[in-house]
Parts: structure tokens; sequence; C-alpha cells
């Protein structure tokens, strides 16, 4: 008759080479969704320019007001024309946002299924010994809340870092367009501010 509780397992820190084949092996198994994952960066991509150029639209607005205000002749046409490119702008910046969330959070919830359907067919293939020298809970524990914590934080990290990159890029395309003398100057800070995270990092991450 098995006990009811088991051995308590220690768990260590995963070392540098564990990380990377872990990373490995989760890139391996998103491969089957690369395609839903692309027109997703499609849609970010879109709403990323979007929030670019919808600031220099605003401006514009902003000085056709100013401008007529001081003249006292306001050019209701050209406001109302620079105001439905704007609308423009943001209802689609709106809308390829939720359409990158919404085809993210189907990958994770058809990467979550398929991760607990490798486990399933796993455990049915495991020996009892396996069982009796853990507890039950760290066996639910794989099945239910580590399989969620890995889907959610995939669903995050791609949305976020996607998101990050194109808007970076951007960026820096439109502060080179409107001043390349500035853009240099904010550039020389990046080495500096990478120098410090990756100073940081080393000792706050576990070795």
């Amino acid at each position: 008759m098995r006990p009811h509780g088991g051995h308590q397992i220690s768990v260590r820190p995963l070392t540098k080479e564990e990380r990377k084949k872990n990373n490995k092996n989760l890139l391996s198994a998103m491969k089957p969704y690369k395609k839903s994952i692309l027109l997703a960066s499609l849609f970010i991509v879109v709403s990323t320019l979007l929030s670019i150029f919808a600031p220099q639209w605003l401006s514009k607005l902003t000085d056709t007001i100013t401008e007529g205000a001081a003249q006292q002749t306001i050019d209701l046409g050209k406001i109302a024309r620079i105001g439905s490119i704007l609308i423009a702008f943001y209802a689609c910046g709106a809308s390829c946002n939720y359409l990158s969330s919404f085809i993210m959070a189907g990958v994770t919830q058809r990467f979550a299924y398929g991760m607990r359907k490798k486990i399933s067919e796993k455990i049915n293939r495991i020996p009892l010994s396996y069982y009796d020298a853990r507890q039950y809970g760290d066996t639910l524990s794989i099945v239910t809340n580590d399989i969620d914590t890995v889907s959610q934080s995939m669903e995050q990290a791609v949305t976020m870092f996607l998101s990050s990159l194109f808007m970076l890029v951007g960026v820096l395309i439109a502060m080179f367009v409107t001043r390349w003398q500035m853009a240099l100057t904010a550039l020389l800070i990046v080495p500096i501010m990478l120098c410090i995270v990756a100073f940081i990092t080393k000792y706050a991450m576990p070795q």
C-alpha cells in the first residue's frame, strides 16, 4: 500500500546549460504555431506604427487650431480631416491590439493543451515507484499550475517582447527622421544602461 505523502524532493536552481536547454525545447515546442505568431506579429507591427504616427497628426491638429485661433479664422474642414485620420489611426490600432491578443491567447491555449496531453501520456507510462517517492501534490501541480504559468508567461512575454522591439525600432526611425543629432545623443545613453542592467542581473539572478 502506497503512502499518502511521500518523500520531500529538494529543488535546486537550474544551471546555465539547463536553462539554455529548456529555452531551446520551448522554442521547438512553439514551432507548430509559427504562422499564428507571425500573424500576431504583423498586427503588432501595424499597431506600433499607428501609435508612432498618431502623435504627429495630433501635433498637426494642435498647430492648426492654434494658428487659426491666432488669426481668428479656424479651418474647420482641415480640422475635421485631421480628426478623421486620428480616429482611424486609433481605431485601427485598437483593433490590431485586440486581434494580436486574441491570436496569442489561442496559441497559448493550444500550447497548454498539447503539453497536458503529452504529460498525460507520459504519466501513464511512468511506473508506480515514481509516485511512491513523491507527494501527490507535486504531480498535480505540474499538470495544472506549472503548465498554466508557462502558457501565461509565454503569451505575455511574446506579446510584450514583439511590441517593445517594434516600438523601439519605430521610435528610433522617427527620431532620426525628425532630428538625427538628438537621436545620436539619446543612443549614447543606451550602452551605459545596458551595462547597469547587466551588472544588476548578474548579482540578482541565482547562479
